[in-house]
């Protein structure tokens, strides 16, 4: 012990020095090992050496040694960065977070232990379901937010029941799909944006399980079935809200990227304004506004005149019904120049009454009313006989004759001579009777007066 005791000495009085200045003299590991080496040699008090000016701080510790296995804790930290261990591969709790090598991230365990927080790329909330039943995570139902109407929200939380795309009402506020098993009249924790993560995206979880879901596949908010995704794109009158992506196809392993947009009703825009609403209404822009408003079709497409529209064309193969026709100045003529007009003179075969020209055609009709105004040139049948308006008054210009459309829809012209009976078909023979074209009234050809290309009904009129 003799021999020991120098070296004793010495080695207190070198470490005395560390320990009284450590500013000066750096302590390490091994000192402390030393320090305590010694008192146990000299079976001394270990408190009586290590007097409160002597505790060492936190920088000259770390310096000693910065590393520990053991859980370390304080009241909080403070510092200029924190270094995730990448290769650590923790079970993490509620409250811990660690890297995520695979998503390039960190995990932060949320509260109730089921749900993992990929930092940046997701995002949750937290809602209470009030479905009226369990929501369960492998079920991944899409929810909407409860409308005041319905309870609105509960303990300072939003509350969420199933959305479906059949109306505004139930697809409007749609905003995520349940993340984690959630009882009903509970809380829990729903994705609104990001990846849900370890589910069946084969398609199993459509309804009834009949669709097949595959990579990249568009998922809709099912408008047929509250609580149910669909890769069937829905048609109006269906709202099309998009719930997200399939990003893997998987029985166990599957996994969906959530981003909800529901979309927007026309009276939504914010340039366009909807007011009373009718059938058939159509938009209008209102520079006064501006925005586009809903107007009556008849206000933003008004009925145009005959001039507008015959201005644009005047020519129709349609039928055309009319209560009365006044021509003044000109001739009615036919837009169809291989078959002859009326109330105009003929003068050549092209165009007028030569027989073989037409023992070809198939002339149509015209039938005059007992109503016409009382000017010149205007014609009129009153009592089965034909009159004209000349000089003032209403003059005969034949008696006895008519027309008549048979059973088969076909107009003949017929006379009834003094005395007789019957109506005689007139069929063949030239009369001296002028039509208005200036020829004779009857032919030989079925139908006189001249031709037009469709039937035309006239109640009336001045050619």
């Amino acid at each position: 012990m003799a021999n020991l005791y120098p070296k004793i000495t010495k080695d207190i009085t070198a470490l005395a020095n560390k320990f009284n200045d450590m500013s000066i003299y750096p302590v390490n590991a091994q000192d402390y090992k030393d320090l305590f080496f010694i008192v146990r040699q000299l079976g001394l008090d270990v408190s009586s050496l290590t007097p409160s000016s002597t505790t060492p701080t936190l920088d000259q510790v770390t310096t000693a040694g910065n590393t520990t296995a053991n859980t370390i804790d304080v009241g909080g930290v403070t510092t200029d960065y924190v270094q995730l261990d990448t290769l650590a591969t923790p079970t993490l709790q509620p409250g811990m977070f660690a890297w995520n090598d695979a998503d390039g991230t960190a995990d932060l365990r949320l509260k109730g232990n089921n749900v993992t927080l990929q930092l940046g790329q997701e995002e949750v909330i937290r809602v209470v379901n009030k479905t009226g039943a369990d929501l369960l995570e492998a079920d991944f139902k899409p929810v909407r937010v409860r409308s005041v109407a319905e309870g609105g929200a509960q303990g300072q939380r939003l509350a969420v029941v199933l959305a479906q795309a059949d109306s505004d009402t139930n697809s409007a506020t749609t905003i995520g799909i349940v993340t984690e098993n959630i009882a009903n009249n509970q809380e829990g924790f729903i994705t609104v944006s990001g990846n849900v993560n370890g589910i069946d995206t084969t398609g199993a979880k459509s309804y009834g399980g009949l669709e097949t879901w595959v990579d990249g596949d568009i998922l809709y908010l099912n408008p047929d079935h509250a609580g149910y995704l669909t890769n069937v794109k829905p048609i109006t009158p269906a709202h099309l809200i998009v719930m997200g992506w399939v990003v893997y196809a998987h029985q166990n392993q599957g996994k969906i990227f959530v981003k909800v947009d529901n979309g927007y009703e026309l009276e939504e825009l914010h340039d366009v304004l909807v007011t009373g609403i009718a059938d058939q209404d159509l938009l209008q822009w209102d520079a006064s506004g501006p925005y586009w408003k809903n107007v009556p079709v008849s206000t933003a497409v008004p009925t145009p005149t005959l001039d507008q529209v015959t201005n644009q064309g005047n020519t129709t193969d349609n039928s055309i019904s009319i209560g009365s026709l006044h021509v003044n100045g000109g001739p009615i003529t036919n837009y169809n120049q291989d078959i002859p007009d009326i109330g105009v003179s003929q003068t050549s075969d092209f165009r007028g009454y030569g027989d073989d020209y037409i023992a070809e055609k198939t002339l149509a009709y015209t039938r005059i009313g007992a109503q016409a105004f009382d000017e010149e040139g205007a014609i009129r049948i009153q009592n089965g006989i034909f009159q004209t308006y000349v000089n003032g008054g209403w003059s005969d210009v034949a008696t006895g004759f008519r027309f008549r459309q048979d059973p088969n829809g076909n107009y003949e012209f017929e006379h009834k001579p003094t005395g007789f009976q019957w109506w005689i078909e007139v069929s063949s023979g030239n009369s001296d009777i002028l039509g208005l074209n200036g020829l004779p009234l009857v032919q030989n050809y079925a139908v006189s007066m001249g031709a037009y290309p469709v039937p035309l009904e006239i109640d009336g009129g001045t050619f």
